[in-house]
């Protein structure tokens, strides 16, 4: 396009660029991450829907659906029949309802808990009556996947539901930036300029398409109409005449990052650690840029929050010799050493490396992690004694659970808390401590009242999100015990055992 083009189509839209976020009920915001890049605006000269204009016409609620395109509000990664969720999880519930539910369950510790939320905001479901506007659920569970910082799954998930509103696209070009794609998210913006997120995003896509001039015109055209502002105006500047700012002096650290501000930093050489940043800045640490401690570190802030698979850390893990020793290079030099061990078939190593690895990996809150790369490897190994009753609570800590416990000969009472959990028919007798106590209680306790409500209701997406918030609760071993009660009321059998092992298994989890 022409430059003059550009700066005509520049002044034309000179609207405000930002929209506001879809209220909830009450008006707090149903989805906004202050530190995300702000959405685009609805159509200029165009009132709210709902909203009085000034001849006294009231714009009617209207909802759109083209013919033959699936609703978007339903996409998902996965089906009903795989998530083993109902495809009715959400059609009784009210939006705003569920993105506070969201809200109250948080982001939860437990690995079992952390699969079962992302099974929640991943399959594919009727979305609620009430989401009308056509993008208001999508955007609560993309909001909450990214601040888990799953944003793999928020890239398919809107490539699957399609860049239909601008608020979603803007979130896909954070996710891209923070991904290290943003060329495709700039490909995305200019097949859809009608929803192009904002000014600094068309500026930063044309220089990424190497069309300098036009980007440094529509940086003077934002700059003079004040749609900049200082922050973005210094970094875009910067960026663009690269040459011209070898002597300017160092630019600050933004008072709020966003994922561009973030990214212009990185290309003009002043980066940010992503460790003080939210946990969605981590991901940018895996795309090979950074330094290899930065990208372990990142790995396992990731893997904690059940954000990345395990074979994934176990991957950085295992890309070459700890550098160094203490923290992160201790944790390096165990994995590898069990690994190592287990895929050599070496029992005797695998010996030596296992209580050191379980020890180094459950104080660091990565015990959970360290199971599902090592647990079902483990049990195929026979050990006895010590290394065996170690290697058999790992293997419960992994998705062979049910068949460790299967094979295992009871030889203490604890042997006998652990298989009745793990076969959902915990023993009677005090168990051995005050959070073992509450869960199993929690296998013959009733579900709690508001939890009963909401399956009477038919609303089970919002029945399984408040037992999740109870289980995140582990300071509180009576909440505990109706967290385990409201999963088994709303068929979460095995969801209820895995968790139920885990609280007792991994202390460090609820700590």
């Amino acid at each position: 396009m022409p430059i003059r083009a550009i700066a005509l189509a520049l002044i034309a839209a000179a609207g405000p660029l930002v929209a506001e976020p879809v209220p909830a009920r009450g008006g707090a915001p149903l989805s906004a991450i202050d530190w995300l890049s702000k959405d685009a605006p609805r159509a200029p000269g165009v009132p709210p829907r709902g909203t009085e204009t000034a001849k006294g016409i009231i714009t009617p609620e209207i909802t759109v659906t083209p013919l033959g395109v699936p609703d978007a509000e339903a996409a998902g990664l996965f089906s009903p029949d795989s998530s083993g969720l109902p495809a009715d999880l959400w059609s009784a519930s009210d939006t705003a309802d569920i993105a506070q539910a969201l809200e109250r369950a948080g982001s939860p510790s437990l690995p079992a808990m952390q699969r079962l939320l992302r099974a929640l905001l991943l399959t594919e479901a009727q979305p609620p009556a009430t989401s009308s506007d056509g993008s208001s659920f999508l955007l609560a569970r993309i909001d909450v996947l990214i601040e888990l910082g799953a944003l793999d799954e928020v890239a398919a998930l809107v490539e699957q539901a399609g860049p239909r509103d601008a608020q979603i696209l803007s979130r896909d070009f954070d996710v891209a930036l923070l991904r290290g794609a943003e060329d495709e998210a700039c490909k995305r913006l200019e097949a859809h300029p009608e929803l192009t997120p904002s000014l600094p995003a068309r500026i930063f896509c044309l220089a990424r398409a190497g069309d300098w001039s036009a980007a440094a015109l529509s940086l003077e055209i934002g700059k003079a109409l004040g749609k900049l502002d200082q922050e973005e105006d210094a970094l875009l500047a910067r960026f663009l005449h690269a040459d011209f700012a070898e002597d300017a002096p160092a630019i600050s650290r933004p008072k709020t990052a966003t994922p561009l501000k973030f990214r212009l930093l990185e290309a003009i050489g002043e980066p940010l650690p992503t460790a003080t940043l939210p946990r969605a800045y981590a991901y940018s640490d895996l795309r090979g840029l950074s330094g290899w401690k930065a990208q372990l570190s990142a790995a396992e802030r990731l893997a904690q929050a059940g954000a990345i698979p395990a074979g994934r850390l176990a991957s950085s893990y295992r890309v070459r010799d700890a550098a160094a020793s203490g923290g992160v290079w201790d944790r390096v030099d165990a994995v590898q050493a069990l690994l190592d061990a287990l895929d050599a078939g070496d029992r005797s190593a695998a010996i030596k490396a296992l209580p050191v690895a379980w020890e180094r990996m459950s104080t660091a809150g990565l015990g959970g992690a360290l199971a599902a790369m090592a647990g079902e490897a483990l049990a195929d190994l026979n050990l006895s004694g010590t290394p065996a009753d170690l290697a058999f609570r790992l293997a419960l800590l992994s998705p062979a659970y049910a068949e460790a416990a299967e094979a295992r000969r009871i030889s203490d009472p604890e042997d006998r808390l652990l298989i009745g959990l793990a076969q959902g028919t915990p023993p009677e007798s005090p168990a051995s401590s005050p959070v073992a106590k509450a869960v199993v209680a929690g296998f013959t306790a009733s579900p709690p009242d508001a939890v009963a409500g909401l399956l009477d209701e038919g609303r089970k997406g919002e029945a399984i999100l408040a037992s999740m918030a109870e289980m995140n609760a582990a300071d509180t071993p009576a909440r505990l015990t109706r967290g385990i009660a409201g999963l088994r009321a709303a068929g979460l059998e095995t969801v209820a055992r895995r968790a139920a092992l885990e609280l007792v298994l991994l202390p460090k989890t609820r700590s």
